[in-house]
Formats: C-alpha cells, sequence, structure tokens
C-alpha cells in the first residue's frame, strides 16, 4: 500500500477513532461518578466529570481538525482568448484580475501569426529566434520576434513564448500580444524594412488558466 497512502488512511480513521475514545472516556466517567456518589461524594465526583468532559471535548475537536488534509484552498479561472499581434498596447483580457502568487497556464488552441510586410510569415508563440535587424529595438529586447510576451498590472512586458506557465508578481489585469520593434524604434529602413505593429498580421487563439491557492 505504500507509506503515504496508509498515512492518509490512518488520519482518514482519526475522527472514528476519536470517537470510540470519547465513548470509552464518558463511560469510564459515568463509572467513577456512580462509585463516588455510592461514597458519598457527590460534588468531588461532578467536578471530576465536568473537568474529563471539557478535556475530551478539547481533544475531540483537535483531532477532527488534524484529520483534514492540510492543503490550501485553490481557484481557478478558465477562458479562451485571441492575442492580436497588431496591438503594442492591448487591452486587458475580460474576466482576469491577477493577484501576486497566481499562476497563469497559457496554450495554444489554433491559429499563426506573422510581424513582418510580406505576410507570408507563419509563426506560433515561439516566434522567430534569428530575425532580421536588432532585436534590441523590441518591447522585449533580445526575444524572439513575434514570440508572445505577456503582462500583469503594471508589471514589465516578459517573453513567454510556448512556455506556458507565467508566475505573476504584480497585481491587476493580464495583458498579452507579439513581441516586435516598440513604437519609439520603429524605422523600416534600419529593421530591414520591417515595420512595427501595424504591419503584423494573423491571431493566435489560445486557452488561458489562472491558478490561485489560499492560506
Amino acid at each position: 500500500m505504500g507509506v503515504v497512502p496508509t498515512l492518509f488512511a490512518v488520519r482518514g480513521a482519526l475522527p472514528l477513532l476519536v470517537a470510540m475514545g470519547l465513548s470509552g472516556a464518558i463511560g469510564i466517567t459515568v463509572f467513577l461518578a456512580e462509585r463516588a456518589r455510592r461514597a458519598k461524594r457527590l460534588d468531588r465526583a461532578f467536578a471530576a466529570s465536568a473537568l474529563i468532559l471539557v478535556l475530551l471535548l478539547v481533544i475531540t475537536v483537535a483531532g477532527l481538525s488534524r484529520s483534514r488534509p492540510n492543503q490550501a484552498a485553490t481557484a481557478r479561472v478558465d477562458l479562451a482568448y485571441r492575442v492580436d499581434p497588431r496591438l503594442e498596447a492591448p487591452p486587458p483580457v475580460a474576466g482576469i484580475t491577477l493577484n501576486p502568487g497566481d499562476i497563469v497556464h497559457i496554450a495554444k488552441k489554433s491559429g499563426t501569426w506573422g510581424c513582418d510586410r510580406s505576410g507570408e510569415m507563419n509563426l506560433d508563440l515561439a516566434g522567430l529566434e534569428h530575425p532580421p535587424g536588432d532585436p534590441a529595438t523590441f518591447v522585449v529586447p533580445l526575444a524572439p520576434l513575434c514570440s508572445l510576451i505577456v503582462r500583469a498590472g503594471e508589471g514589465k512586458w516578459t517573453f513567454l513564448g510556448s512556455g506556458e506557465i507565467f508566475p505573476v508578481a504584480s497585481a491587476g489585469s493580464l495583458y498579452l500580444t507579439a513581441n516586435d520593434v516598440a513604437a519609439g524604434n520603429c524605422n523600416p529602413e534600419v529593421n530591414y524594412g520591417m515595420g512595427c505593429y501595424d504591419d503584423n498580421t494573423g491571431g493566435i487563439s489560445v486557452t488561458i488558466r489562472v491558478d490561485r491557492k489560499f492560506a
């Protein structure tokens, strides 16, 4: 059966064991009270009985609380969202408000996108690792062109790509877009004819899951 399953089995049976012990203790208390009554020591017997019952009640409550698995409660939000690569400043994902410590899971559902004027790119969330131009001009510098980037609240844009898991550090809304040349750095002549977000094409639908733990 194994050590861990055995421990959970014992913990699951603890309320029954406590109840059985409580029943036995009450029986002993009644027996002692009866003997004391016969010996004409009623006051002492009742005081002792009350003390024993209070102690047993405390032990029972503690045992029942320990019998529950010590796990934090969790909440989950699931939804679908289409990421538009043409938006350097996208709107927040509706229906999601993040807290520090949340874990966001993002997975591709369908679609492709491109981040050049040709319209011939068919990229997924991982983007293009060695694009022409200067990657230092991207919104997330040196991250792949047209890769998925994420932001929580007022935090910085972060490369995610197809990594799927994003630990949240800042409270607020969730934002998703593709990594491309920032507007302040947009110069097609410097970037081998690449524009900025305005010439991007396509879109990728993703599924988003947010896991939150409560102490």
